[in-house]
């Protein structure tokens, strides 16, 4: 690129002798089908629960995690539970379920139906006061965790940090049964990773290259969005930034995939009402209008 920016013009330009570029055309197989809900199910239905899920996900990783959970754990002496049920206070147990969170800051979405049929809510106050009842980040101190499995739950303490726990997840747990019923954690245990199928070798012997460029962090609807670095991007990606290398090198990406934080809504709590969510709202419209 310096090479290309730093010499001298030739004596007489003309177009002809500049190949036109043309991008290379990756092939592409979408798989996402199975995803795409359709039939009588599309609407929004409210009777269209996740509970399945959850329960898929038990059986799916019970074993696996079982599995780990005893060779990590061999000769520790701890007893392994198969039903939340089936235990004693003060017994020294194994367990795994599905881990869930009681969080106190969550927004009750049942609660917040019930009032927008009332008309109750913050829609009647000023713009300060709904801000100044925002809520930042839903994680607190006072949050609970609870494993549950088939038959029913039981609540972890002791050694764990709520905050790092994600509902969800098919864990196994060891401790001590304390009155509660409470599982006062020791050592916790994840199914670790699947096993993978081997990628089709990729033939390298090709007569040009191709990449998949993976793009992060753009922040579009951000107050601290960067418009030039985007429009850097727009024009390295369309051959029009850097020398005839760069331009080339531009022409072999055939995918560009946004890769995570492309749309944010700033620091702010996605629930802020008032002047602050209409103001995000504006700068992320006028994001996507450059």
């Amino acid at each position: 690129m310096a090479d290309d920016l730093l010499s001298p013009p030739p004596a007489k330009i003309s177009r002809k002798e500049e190949p036109a570029l043309s991008r290379v055309q990756g092939s592409y197989k979408p798989t996402y089908q199975r995803f795409v809900v359709s039939g009588p199910d599309a609407s929004n239905s409210q009777e269209r629960q996740y509970s399945h899920i959850f329960r898929r996900r038990l059986q799916g990783l019970a074993g696996p995690v079982k599995k780990a959970a005893m060779q990590k754990w061999q000769g520790s002496g701890y007893r392994f539970a198969d039903q939340a049920v089936q235990i004693s206070i003060g017994e020294k147990i194994a367990i795994v379920g599905i881990v869930t969170k009681k969080m106190s800051k969550m927004p009750d979405v049942l609660q917040e139906l019930s009032q927008a049929e009332k008309g109750v809510g913050l829609d009647n106050e000023d713009d300060e006061a709904a801000d100044s009842k925002a809520i930042l980040n839903f994680v607190s101190d006072d949050d609970k965790v609870i494993l549950e499995d088939r038959s029913g739950r039981i609540a972890l303490g002791g050694d764990i940090d709520a905050s790092m726990i994600v509902p969800g997840v098919v864990m196994g747990f060891r401790g001590v049964v304390a009155k509660g019923p409470v599982l006062l954690v020791e050592d916790s245990c994840f199914p670790g990773f699947a096993p993978q199928p081997a990628l089709p070798a990729i033939d390298l012997g090709g007569p040009t290259e191709e990449f998949v460029l993976f793009v992060s962090g753009v922040g579009f609807g951000s107050s601290k969005f960067d418009s030039l670095r985007t429009k850097l991007l727009l024009d390295f990606v369309s051959g029009s930034l850097g020398g005839k290398g760069d331009a080339q090198r531009s022409a072999n990406i055939s995918r560009v995939v946004l890769a995570g934080k492309s749309l944010v809504t700033d620091s702010v709590n996605p629930y802020l009402k008032g002047a602050n969510a209409r103001n995000v709202a504006a700068k992320a419209k006028a994001s996507f209008e450059l």
